[in-house]
């Protein structure tokens, strides 16, 4: 099954900007609401709640919503920053 993790990067005052992350990899583990997801992107907190799933029976995919990564700034050159430091791991 393909699960796609779906991730909001915000700025500290949300109106000010963010960005949507996603991976998309094969897994045969469904994820539930409330899981904790590891990835090597996350270097101050290695894990990241599961707050929603989506399951696409007809494709064969699992979109995963999990808990926003709100950064300590409101400068959109931070925001651009980690965006092109996420696609370092495999990350849109």
């Amino acid at each position: 099954m393909k699960i796609t993790l779906v991730q909001e990067v915000q700025l500290k005052n949300l109106k000010n900007g963010y960005k949507e992350i996603r991976k998309t990899f094969d897994s045969n583990i469904m994820p539930h609401e409330g899981d904790f997801v590891t990835d090597s992107v996350w270097q101050d907190s290695y894990e990241y709640r599961v707050r929603e799933i989506v399951i696409n029976y007809e494709e064969n995919n699992v979109h995963v919503l999990l808990e926003p990564v709100i950064l300590e700034t409101n400068n959109n050159e931070a925001l651009n920053e980690y965006y092109e430091m996420v696609k370092l791991h495999n990350w849109e």
